[in-house]
């Protein structure tokens, strides 16, 4: 059971983008760390999904020892198990005590992360009154990451996964496993604003609205259609689909609340009664007159 998912907005702002402007090789990297990070960490996530409760993408912060990120937190019987899930793909090795790639890509040991997050992790429920144990593992989720070298206990490589969940059984979730999730939830205290996009000025971003299929911009008659077929992929949708699609990415791309105008524009001049339909149903509005905002209402 999913109990906290993550919250993408960084890669939501990137996919915004496609076939709206260029990227930069900054911006190019940064979207494919982000994409291979998320994907992995999905992946991951839905193997374990029938094994306890999971919080998926956690900042939490504790006493004298800082804050930490945690990919996975899953609460299965009485233990808290902590995983750090890597995509990284190719042929590794230690040198220096650094994680190298076969291209001389250098890495520092994830290994010294991964035991910073496990002791704010056990001194959060130490004080908590938790009594139950904690683990902590770094999880290689590409099955094409390879590593030459001694291998620290705590590190699990894709292969290895189906024997390490031979250890929980998949039962219905207990009520306290549910409140040690909700107690982690309240400790949670995401730092946004540290994992920013590398943003593109939003005048330079084309608006319009995208086909949700092949992600190609389209022209779309508005004159009392219900589907638009897309000239590139021939795949038929709901117009009113693509318009919520298109002001999600106008969220995004923009990175802050949006007037009607804006979005009126953005759409490509859609009808007004389906405009604020959409806006009602699915945003938040800010203010009564000509300068109200709209921001996106969190999606369950």
């Amino acid at each position: 059971m999913i109990l906290k998912t993550a919250v993408q907005d960084k890669l939501n702002y990137y996919l915004s983008l496609q076939e709206r402007c260029m990227l930069d090789e900054s911006q190019r990297s940064d979207f494919v760390r982000t994409e291979l990070g998320y994907s992995g960490e999905q992946s991951f996530v839905e193997m374990v999904g029938d094994y306890g409760v999971i919080l998926w993408d956690a900042t939490l912060s504790a006493p004298y020892l800082g804050s930490a990120q945690f990919d996975v937190l899953l609460i299965t019987g009485s233990k808290i198990i902590h995983y750090d899930i890597k995509n990284f793909k190719g042929q590794f090795r230690f040198a220096g005590g650094r994680l190298v790639s076969s291209y001389n890509r250098q890495y520092d040991n994830p290994k010294h992360q991964l035991e910073r997050a496990h002791s704010i992790l056990e001194r959060l429920m130490q004080q908590s009154g938790y009594t139950g144990k904690v683990e902590s593992y770094l999880v290689f989720i590409n099955e094409h990451f390879h590593v030459s070298g001694a291998l620290d206990d705590s590190w699990l490589m894709r292969g290895q996964l189906q024997e390490h969940f031979k250890r929980y059984k998949k039962s219905v979730v207990q009520e306290y496993q549910l409140e040690i999730g909700r107690l982690l939830m309240d400790y949670n205290q995401p730092f946004d604003h540290l994992n920013q996009p590398i943003r593109v000025p939003f005048s330079e971003v084309q608006p319009g609205v995208r086909c949700p299929e092949c992600r190609r911009l389209v022209r779309i008659d508005f004159n009392g259609k219900i589907y638009h077929e897309c000239e590139k992929c021939r795949e038929s949708v709901k117009v009113t689909e693509m318009l919520r699609a298109s002001l999600d990415e106008l969220y995004y791309v923009k990175g802050e609340p949006f007037t009607y105008r804006e979005a009126m524009e953005w759409c490509g001049h859609p009808s007004r009664s389906t405009l604020q339909r959409l806006l009602n149903q699915h945003f938040i509005k800010s203010g009564h007159t000509k300068g109200a905002t709209y921001s996106l209402r969190e999606k369950k």
